[in-house]
């Protein structure tokens, strides 16, 4: 039986979800995917985490580009759709109560390489929303394949940073 499916904090304490992105010393962890992240420079990526509630993406980030946003959006969406064909329970979006304007690891990660960033929360499955361990490889699953038919069918980066296209300058 698994007493934890996952953790927190780091073994020196820092949540790296909210490390000090901007402060003289970060943690080693947020290090080494900062690295990579330069070295490698996505076009997009998925942080996971898992919470006492259903299964939910948290977007859109309010500190990315409205285009950014709008591709969040759509990405979560189709992900979601997934999930709701495989009858995967999901918190829909307008019962999420997360401040939209908190800076996170991903909204760090992409001002460094302009990769879309999307957070998932999977049920953690504990006693205040129990779910089993099979419910949540499920959902891992399939959250997995549509992010990458999502990718493969519309591409991870916004063909514009505005809402709508370009923007027309006044006269």
């Amino acid at each position: 039986m698994l007493a934890h499916q996952g953790g927190y904090y780091n073994a020196d304490g820092v949540n790296l979800q909210h490390d000090d992105f901007f402060g003289p010393k970060l943690a080693p962890e947020s290090e080494a995917i900062r690295n990579l992240f330069r070295r490698e420079i996505p076009d997009g990526f998925l942080t996971m985490h898992a919470h006492g509630a259903p299964a939910a993406f948290l977007v859109p980030d309010a500190f990315l580009s409205p285009g950014m946003q709008r591709k969040q959006i759509e990405a979560s969406t189709f992900i979601l759709a997934r999930l709701h064909a495989a009858e995967i329970p999901f918190l829909p979006s307008d019962q999420i109560v997360t401040p939209p304007w908190s800076f996170f690891f991903q909204t760090w990660l992409h001002h460094m390489t302009g990769a879309t960033p999307l957070l998932f929360e999977f049920c953690h499955g504990m006693d205040m929303q129990p779910q089993s361990l099979e419910t949540i490889l499920e959902t891992g699953f399939q959250v997995f394949e549509a992010w990458i038919d999502y990718n493969l069918g519309f591409g991870p980066r916004p063909a514009a940073h505005e809402m709508f296209g370009a923007i027309t300058p006044a006269k």
